[in-house]
């Protein structure tokens, strides 16, 4: 289960969580997909509300990879790619805001379902916001330039796209972006623009890096669409 809503003092301000967690439900529920993790519902206890889920038993795709290293990482990539291909192209589109590796979960079958779609976080004044902060901190390594310097307010397809690129090389290197670096140093980088290295011994082919490089370009209008990502994905696979 997820926890979504804690009970505060103010009532007011549980009140309006309570709607957001509603009408966030009733989007999540809607989002019907192979690779989308289902929604069961809600449940409350203890004056906290919570949004069910299926539990995966093989866990997020990070875990999955490293304890069967033989599992096809491009399927796994292509699926998932499938899921926010579904959330981009809905009308009107639903951005997911946090795509990385512990935000692809995989099934019983062995496939993936995109998780923890970025609905709008709640804050203690009640106000609603697709930022939260101290989330974002821990994700630098993910969050496109555009994010971290302020030149947006909030995720867009084309961060959620620089986000994949960067999800790409986590699953088929099996480490985080700039996995190099201090934690805290990753900021700065991304802000100064520095790009991912293909280190020595990775295993990266030349048309999985070019798509990376593609996906994580500093300009946003020069990613591709998600649509376009997922065929290529799919296309080299087929040529394992």
């Amino acid at each position: 289960m997820r926890i979504i809503c804690a009970h505060t003092s103010s009532s007011s301000v549980w009140s309006t969580r309570a709607k957001a967690v509603i009408h966030n439900a009733c989007i999540w529920r809607a989002l019907n997909h192979p690779h989308i993790l289902p929604f069961i519902g809600l449940a409350t206890l203890d004056s906290v509300i919570y949004m069910v889920s299926p539990w995966m038993i093989n866990g997020n795709a990070v875990d999955y990879v490293r304890y069967n290293p033989s599992a096809d990482r491009l399927r796994l990539l292509a699926q998932a790619g499938e899921g926010i291909k579904f959330l981009h192209n809905l009308r009107p589109g639903v951005v997911h805001g946090d795509i990385r590796g512990v935000n692809v979960l995989i099934s019983d079958s062995g496939d993936a379902c995109i998780a923890d779609f970025s609905l709008p976080y709640i804050d203690e004044s009640g106000m609603f916001s697709h930022f939260n902060e101290s989330k974002q901190e821990r994700n630098w390594a993910w969050a496109a330039p555009e994010l971290l310097n302020g030149d947006v307010g909030s995720s867009s397809w084309s961060t959620d796209v620089f986000s994949f690129g960067r999800l790409i090389y986590e699953i088929n290197t099996g480490r985080e972006p700039f996995y190099e670096l201090p934690r805290s140093a990753v900021f700065n980088a991304i802000i100064k623009g520095r790009k991912l290295e293909r280190h020595e011994g990775m295993a990266l082919t030349d048309v999985v890096w070019a798509l990376i490089e593609e996906c994580c370009q500093t300009c946003p209008d020069s990613r591709p669409l998600m649509d376009i990502i997922v065929s290529r994905l799919w296309k080299a696979q087929y040529s394992q």
